[in-house]
């Protein structure tokens, strides 16, 4: 019997003296205990400013574009449970429909594309940043974040991204404070806007977007459609026209897709 509880007794000793090297080695990791200096922790830090940076700016540039071309191929919006709706290859929104006193034209503007790009972000964005940055677990030093704000603004030829994310980098007792950076997506989706409301407007004020009506503004339009598909679709009737429009991008940029729908009948 005294065998066997000095036998337990060197486990209990055996696995306590365990915890507490596994403990020391994570606190000498952490600089914790004897620290490195804090020299060398400032000069760790510093070198990991622009890896973090960098990594933040990749990710948030993925999740964007992702971000514009989904609300783009819902006519803009993130949100469109109050839009009726066109079951054509997913769901395409009816952004102008016919009312007995004309027609209504729904077409959202720009800085409502720019809300629901925000909108996006704070519902599903954040979360997929995040997923990308793995929440900088692959860095040999604590990072922790101030709240994220992200937004859009559209132009012709790019999306300016604005990012507002506070961060604190840590090494041992060091501590160095910055935060992420703005970037610019090269993404024609101002100029597909600009296409996509010329159509929203000839249909509300009664020209059928098709035939003549298409070949005329194209050949008008040359230069505004440069690098731009367009494709007009009846479905299911004649009386609903599936609109799908997408760039055709050079080097360096990202396609952007705006699709809607326009009805007819009453």
């Amino acid at each position: 019997m005294q065998k066997r509880k000095a036998q337990v007794t060197l486990f209990v000793i055996v696995a306590i003296v365990l915890v507490v090297a596994a403990l020391l080695i994570l606190l000498y990791a952490q600089g914790l205990i004897l620290p490195i200096p804090e020299e060398e922790s400032r000069a760790i830090l510093g070198s990991q400013v622009e890896p973090v940076r960098s990594l933040i700016s990749n990710c948030v540039e993925q999740v964007s574009s992702d971000a514009l071309v989904l609300i783009g191929m819902h006519a803009g919006l993130y949100n469109y449970e109050d839009m009726e709706v066109i079951d054509f290859a997913g769901d395409k929104v009816v952004v102008v429909k016919k009312s007995d006193t004309g027609f209504v034209n729904r077409m959202p503007p720009k800085n409502e594309i720019e809300r629901q790009f925000e909108l996006y972000m704070q519902s599903e964005g954040f979360e997929a940043i995040d997923s990308c940055t793995n929440r900088f677990r692959n860095f040999d030093i604590e990072v922790t974040e101030g709240g994220k704000k992200i937004t859009a603004n559209i132009n012709d030829d790019s999306v300016n991204v604005n990012v507002d994310w506070p961060l604190t980098l840590r090494k041992g007792r060091a501590r160095l404070d910055t935060d992420a950076r703005d970037l610019k997506i090269n993404m024609k989706a101002g100029k597909v806007l600009s296409v996509a409301n010329d159509i929203a407007n000839m249909e509300a004020q009664g020209t059928v977007f098709e035939g003549r009506n298409i070949d005329s503004y194209i050949t008008q339009s040359g230069l505004k459609l440069r690098d731009i598909s367009l494709t007009a679709q009846h479905y299911p009737t004649a009386e609903e026209n599936i609109i799908l429009l997408k760039t055709i991008p050079g080097e360096g940029e990202k396609e952007f897709r705006f699709y809607f729908a326009i009805e007819r009948r009453l």
